[in-house]
């Protein structure tokens, strides 16, 4: 089964894909705009099983790239239901706990921290949006999330 993990953006966007227990490929989409960020994900979800993404963080802070991101993630899911693409949403939070990372960090400390996480298991080369798209990638295997999404569809 092939898992796409996405860690949405409004201007980057990390992907992982899955084989199984393990990453095969990886790259950072940059697009200006969320109308082309969408276009450009949409295109990479040929010869997908299932897709998991990280939910929309909304803060104080920004909360209009908090309401762009939750768009893009509803463009996301939609497509993958007309597709018949079990997609699911992760919140930061089930992220965390799957990854072990510190509850209570402050942003650019958790980035750090999946940072690290990130470069064990793909490398220096990668991207703060890739490492974060791989931790989406481990919170979908480590819940068996993957197994429940494939029988679920073969229920249908």
């Amino acid at each position: 089964m092939t898992l796409l993990s996405i860690d949405p953006g409004t201007r980057l966007c990390g992907l992982v894909w899955w084989e199984g227990d393990e990453p095969v490929a990886w790259l950072t989409e940059r697009a200006t705009g969320y109308e082309a960020m969408v276009e450009r994900v949409i295109a990479r979800l040929r010869n997908v099983d299932a897709v998991a993404i990280e939910g929309a963080y909304i803060s104080n802070v920004n909360k209009q790239s908090g309401l762009v991101l939750a768009y893009f993630i509803g463009a996301v899911r939609g497509l993958c239901i007309e597709r018949g693409i079990p997609c699911h949403v992760a919140q930061t939070a089930q992220i965390d706990t799957a990854c072990r990372i510190k509850v209570g960090l402050e942003r650019n400390e958790r980035k750090l921290f999946t940072a690290s996480l990130g470069r064990l298991q793909l490398g220096e080369d990668c991207t703060q949006d890739e490492y974060d798209a791989y931790c989406v990638g481990v919170w979908a295997r480590g819940q068996g999330t993957l197994a429940a999404w494939a029988a679920a569809e073969s229920e249908e």
